[in-house]
């Protein structure tokens, strides 16, 4: 009989906790979480204040294209070098797509965000672009911002 009392105790306690925490005060909304205005933000190692959605409108939407293609904006330049295609996937999940596959719309369009070549991928100048204005809107900087330089062509 103890050891059933002693089950009712715990199952108690942890509804009880259970609904003391869906009585709480709210937690912050998406627009109350933000990074300090213009702070750096390394979206190789940082994580930013809302869970990344590719699939929505509005600040988490912002975030994973951030993190993607500032992931690769940032490895293009820190290594010198192509993204290789077996770096996508992390990069992908991390910005919130199910895997490396899922962000082949980058790679479309008139003005393609990103482009491969035989090495890998390098993030274009419109890409670049891109990264500046979600910078802008997020309030962030990137710690080597993005240029406006032409793409070079480059297959090294």
């Amino acid at each position: 009989m103890t050891e059933t009392t002693d089950l009712t105790r715990a199952l108690v306690a942890a509804a009880t906790a259970f609904l003391d925490e869906l009585n709480a005060e709210p937690h912050a909304s998406v627009s109350d979480l933000r990074l300090q205005p213009g702070q750096t933000f390394d979206p190789l190692v940082d994580s930013p204040p809302v869970s990344p959605r590719h699939d929505t409108h509005g600040p988490e939407s912002d975030w994973a294209y951030l993190l993607f293609i500032g992931s690769i904006w940032m490895l293009n330049e820190s290594k010198g070098r192509a993204v290789r295609p077996d770096e996508i996937s992390p990069i992908a999940k991390r910005a919130g797509y199910s895997d490396g596959r899922a962000v082949s719309g980058y790679l479309n369009g008139t003005e393609p965000a990103m482009r491969r070549d035989s090495h890998g991928y390098r993030v274009t100048r419109s890409g670049r672009r891109w990264l500046r204005e979600l910078c802008k809107k997020l309030d962030v900087k990137l710690p080597n911002e993005p240029d406006d330089k032409p793409d070079d062509g480059r297959d090294d």
